[in-house]
């Protein structure tokens, strides 16, 4: 919501967050939805990143099939510019739409622009639509629930 994250196109004010630039459309209609709606910002998922630590964390449970997969999968991923850091944006929110106390939240009201130079942008406002703002991740719960969650699907990779 007008921050780290957002788009730097040409043809565009900078004020939108990348998935909300590429379809700002899509945003508007599930905006105009009755579906209940979390919003988990860059500032957040910024919270969780991948580091060193925890690719050597992982590598210490290869016991486990699904965090030996998570592991190698991983350790592909490097940064490739200067001082960038990758985090883990989906499965935050993937696991929080399950464990909702891994975070905490406020209630907002968020208006989405879906045309325009500022096609993307969201922002608070007293009239938009009601919405859960997560403001602050407890990140080492959400390391814990994310190695418990792997290590029970341990029976489902042997014969």
């Amino acid at each position: 919501m007008n921050g780290i994250g957002n788009v730097a196109e040409p043809a565009h004010d900078g004020s939108a967050e990348w998935n909300a630039f590429w379809d700002p459309e899509a945003v508007q209609t599930v905006f105009d939805s009755d579906l209940p709606i979390t919003i988990v910002s860059l500032d957040s998922t910024n919270q969780v990143p991948l580091t060193t630590a925890l690719r050597q964390r992982w590598a210490k449970q290869r016991q486990y099939p699904a965090l030996d997969l998570v592991g190698q999968g991983y350790s592909l991923v490097h940064s490739f510019e200067a001082n960038s850091t990758y985090y883990l944006w989906d499965v935050l929110t993937t696991l929080i739409s399950k464990y909702p106390e891994l975070v905490s939240s406020k209630p907002l009201n968020v208006k989405v622009v879906s045309k325009g130079i500022s096609a993307g942008k969201t922002y608070p406002d007293p009239t938009g639509r009601p919405v859960t703002f997560v403001t602050q991740v407890n990140a080492a719960a959400f390391y814990d629930r994310f190695d418990q969650l792997a290590q029970s699907l341990r029976s489902n990779f042997q014969n």
